[in-house]
């Protein structure tokens, strides 16, 4: 077992605040590196539920507390002390400084509680923190004080870029993306507005902030550097459930530092990705590429979330039960919508896209149809399927088309 790899498992082992591991440990014999077991968020959930925190630190050690968000329910409050606080932005300062040029003025769009939405890494440019819920405002500002840089989703980014076309602004030379992925179409409607823009993007989730980065020989592309290994450690748990250094399948993360109020070993991330050694010009020699989701929970669509539970809601009331939606996208009058085919196992009863319309809610007050009525979405598309749609790790019942195929 590594020094850091040691060091982690001491800690928590030892720990006198939080007894999680040691819980689940019992049996496992910790000698050896390949013998530690994976973790769930669900799993911490459930050791929380009977009044108990996955908090290793004192509650006065706390710095910062973060909720996850993402593509499932289950959500955890994130603890961070002094010492994560530190681990999070020595991170960031490497991707930030690899990414934005010397003279940048960065126009960020993030909500409040965005992880790592601030921190010092950008205290040598201009900065400048710009509000979702006014993006007039936003531009008015990205105007006036000549900003060329901006980071946030690709779905404020569009409508932002659609406001700034419109008062004839062209000097943003930059784009950094966090959250999500950008299909062809995305980009498509991207260099319309941002004509002289290069595209980058950052990956990461709540419980670690950024866990890779892209530096500038990266176009076009889902490939992304791992962060400095001396704080995460990325293995992948392939279909066979047994862990790799490199492949296709889960991509597990292991934070490798001490004095943590959430120390995460081993940990599942949810997300379908290839890992593996590869040169780049930057000199960076571990690469992965997203492929997806192994589960949703909250699907992403043109800016707006559905819940999967919701859908199945419509499904059944519908008279069906197993599907796939496959998410895609779509330019109608110059504009991006968001399209979404629901594949159902069963044979076609007649009227039962527009059924389904009716029942998917995306509000407890506003469906699909009423989103099809304001021309906010197009309508569903729905075809009936003799078998399930296998895409690469197993059967999903999600499968994202942005996202490109590698």
């Amino acid at each position: 077992m590594k020094p850091s790899e040691k060091q982690i498992i001491d800690y928590v082992m030892k720990n006198e605040s939080c007894d999680f591991y040691r819980e689940f440990y019992k049996g496992v014999d910790l000698s050896e590196w390949k013998n530690i077991p994976c973790i769930s968020k669900k799993q911490i959930k459930d050791y929380e539920n009977p009044g108990r925190k996955f908090l290793f630190v004192s509650e006065d050690e706390i710095a910062e507390i973060k909720m996850t968000t993402g593509t499932t329910e289950e959500s955890l409050n994130i603890y961070f002390s002094k010492k994560d606080v530190e681990m999070r932005d020595k991170k960031m300062d490497l991707s930030v400084r690899e990414n934005y040029p010397q003279d940048a003025r960065i126009m960020s769009l993030f909500p409040l509680n965005f992880p790592g939405r601030h921190v010092e890494a950008y205290k040598d440019y201009v900065f400048v923190e710009g509000d979702i819920y006014n993006l007039q405002q936003a531009a008015d500002m990205v105007f006036k004080l000549n900003l060329n840089c901006i980071r946030t989703f690709p779905a404020i980014a569009l409508k932002l870029g659609e406001i700034l076309e419109r008062i004839g602004y062209d000097k943003i030379k930059l784009i950094v993306f966090a959250g999500e992925g950008t299909s062809d179409l995305t980009k498509q409607q991207l260099k319309k507005y941002y004509p002289n823009a290069s595209i980058r993007k950052l990956s990461g989730m709540t419980e670690f902030s950024n866990l890779g980065w892209q530096c500038k020989y990266f176009k076009d592309t889902e490939d992304y550097h791992v962060v400095s290994e001396e704080f995460l450690k990325y293995e992948i748990l392939p279909e066979n459930g047994n862990i790799e250094e490199f492949g296709r399948g889960e991509l597990i993360i292991s934070s490798l530092w001490g004095d943590s109020a959430f120390p995460l070993i081993r940990y599942k991330t949810g997300d379908l990705v290839d890992l593996r050694q590869a040169e780049c010009g930057c000199g960076s020699s571990k690469i992965f590429t997203i492929l997806g989701r192994i589960e949703f929970d909250i699907i992403r669509v043109g800016g707006i979330n559905i819940l999967k539970r919701n859908i199945d809601q419509a499904v059944s009331s519908s008279g069906y039960k197993d599907y796939q939606v496959h998410i895609y996208e779509e330019i109608r009058d110059d504009k991006l919508y968001p399209k979404l085919v629901l594949k159902i196992l069963g044979e076609d009863k007649g009227g039962v896209d527009v059924k389904l319309m009716e029942n998917l809610m995306i509000t407890p007050s506003y469906n699909w149809a009423d989103g099809v009525e304001k021309g906010a979405l197009l309508p569903l598309e729905v075809k009936f399927i003799s078998e399930l749609e296998e895409k690469g790790y197993k059967t999903l019942s999600v499968i994202d088309h942005r996202i490109k195929e590698v």
